[in-house]
């Protein structure tokens, strides 16, 4: 389950596109601490789920192994309302009213470019993230916005509420080894198809293994049963644990899929 945590002050509204997120200090082990809460309308949470899906993602990510910020669910109470300006109270209450998705901010971090993000992450996780995303069918990992953070020599993946749109036809595309992902807009794409063949032979090997051991039901069903009880829907749930573990117990037909995209 993810910690829930009280804001306690407002610090600066950040760039964030539609979600438009906070920098917020939180009461972690009763000490002040900074995280960026998301704001969602509530027909995105309702048609879209997009806390359940950044939620899920964040934790599958995790369990790959993939560096992310620790998650938390913030709570936005009455005490910490009367501390903002009316600007921020009216943009609050068209929002919608449930606990927010946010996760720790990270100090002293600078977004991803080619120039800078190429001297930091390294090969294999380049091909991880690529991979990942292809798992998770994440459509927000470009060049306009690469949504990972970098810091001294680590990364953090960023901003998956455009993840999982599992559904049938998923788990019928990995029984086929058919691909399925819009896999030419990643960012990291172009990088990978342009490396030497018997580079690219070796592809994925790493991601594989990260695979066979992903643990779906044990990882997802706490985060489920907590967002249902907070009435955050959480869609197909069923379908979700259906094809990650179809991809578990079959991971070489996943990666010859991604194999193929860059070959």
């Amino acid at each position: 389950m993810l910690p829930v945590y009280r804001a306690i002050q407002k610090v600066a509204s950040l760039q964030g596109g539609t979600t438009r997120p906070w920098k917020v200090i939180v009461l972690k082990d009763n000490t002040p601490t900074p995280f960026v809460v998301k704001f969602f309308n509530s027909k995105d949470i309702e048609d879209a789920q997009h806390v359940a899906r950044e939620v899920f993602s964040n934790a599958i990510a995790s369990d790959l192994d993939l560096s992310v910020p620790e998650p938390a669910l913030i709570l936005l109470d009455e005490a910490f309302i009367a501390t903002l300006d009316v600007g921020d109270r009216e943009f609050l209450e068209a929002k919608d009213s449930r606990v927010k998705y946010g996760s720790q901010f990270i100090e002293g971090s600078v977004q991803y470019t080619r120039g800078l993000g190429r001297h930091i992450l390294d090969r294999y996780e380049v091909e991880n993230i690529y991979a990942f995303d292809n798992l998770v069918h994440n459509v927000d990992r470009k060049n306009i916005k690469p949504n990972i953070l970098l810091r001294d020599n680590s990364y953090y993946l960023i901003d998956h509420e455009l993840t999982l749109p599992i559904n049938l036809k998923s788990i019928q595309n990995v029984r086929a080894g058919v691909s399925f992902y819009e896999y030419r807009i990643h960012i990291f794409y172009k990088y990978l198809r342009l490396a030497k063949h018997d580079t690219k032979l070796r592809y994925f090997e790493s991601f594989e293994d990260h695979l066979r051991y992903m643990r779906p039901v044990e990882k997802l069903s706490p985060l489920r049963d907590q967002l249902i009880d907070l009435d955050h829907p959480v869609g197909d749930f069923d379908t979700l644990i259906e094809y990650l573990n179809l991809v578990k117990q079959n991971p070489s037909i996943f990666t010859k899929i991604l194999k193929n995209q860059v070959l």
